[in-house]
């Protein structure tokens, strides 16, 4: 019997520990993962930031059990940081690897969060939609674009 796999508050994907179900025979192996991995995030370019989430929650998602438990997965999403990312991380994931309440893939999510995410950014997105204007560009190029500053704004749900 399959141990069942589970999304955290974040929408992520958390596996079960292994126990003899799972992996606790010799003869059986994780599954093969589905998704390349996502390229490493060095810090240097936060507006890059977002797009490495995105591919590192599809990442642990659709590869979670190829991937392993809950702490695999944490240890995995560390793997992907380099350089000054991985330097900002690291005292929480040495503080923590030890826990198994704070070390978790929802608790590594909200620290890459408070280390890169752009707090600004939804005042950005709401002050560009008090500004925007066709201009030449065609309707539709116009509307991705308000959809796209809607969303960052916070605006749709």
């Amino acid at each position: 019997m399959a141990a069942a796999i589970y999304r955290d508050s974040t929408g992520g994907c958390l596996a079960p520990e292994p126990g003899p179900e799972l992996y606790g025979h010799p003869d059986t192996k994780r599954p093969r993962a589905k998704l390349p991995d996502p390229e490493k995030f060095t810090g240097e370019d936060l507006s890059l930031f977002p797009q490495f989430l995105g591919k590192l929650q599809a990442k642990l998602e659709i590869d979670a059990a190829a991937i392993g438990t809950g702490r695999d997965h944490v240890w995995y999403g560390f793997s992907r940081l380099d350089g000054k990312a991985a330097a900002r991380l690291y005292p929480w994931t040495s503080t923590y690897k030890d826990s198994a309440t704070n070390f978790t893939v929802e608790s590594f999510y909200m620290q890459l969060s408070i280390a890169f995410e752009d707090q600004a950014q939804r005042d950005k997105a709401l002050n560009r939609l008090n500004t925007l204007r066709q201009g030449s560009r065609s309707f539709n190029e116009l509307l991705s674009e308000l959809d796209r500053l809607l969303l960052e704004a916070g605006c749709q749900k």
